[in-house]
């Protein structure tokens, strides 16, 4: 990705396999439910700091709930320009 933070290419990852997982369920392999317990084993075998435990809880109640979604997205638009270039170039 050329200088995304470790982070976000992770992200862009899980998001490959549970997309990919959606279009293979038709071949019988329950790929959803493996992503599912795939996800279990990582919470469970990843140490994680207090703050990355804050932010993804915080992420999991925010994208989750399409009232709190909406306002969070106008805002992430707003001060989008107030980012550093780094963060820009991947938006």
């Amino acid at each position: 990705m050329g200088g995304a933070p470790e982070w976000y290419d992770t992200l862009r990852r899980k998001w490959f396999v549970t997309a990919d997982a959606c279009g293979a369920e038709a071949s019988g392999v329950q790929y959803g439910r493996l992503v599912d317990i795939g996800r279990h084993v990582v919470e469970q075998r990843v140490p994680r700091t207090p703050g990355q435990r804050i932010l993804r809880y915080m992420l999991k109640e925010t994208l989750t709930r399409g009232a709190l979604f909406g306002p969070a997205l106008r805002l992430g638009r707003a001060v989008g320009s107030l980012l550093p270039a780094a963060l820009r170039a991947l938006t």
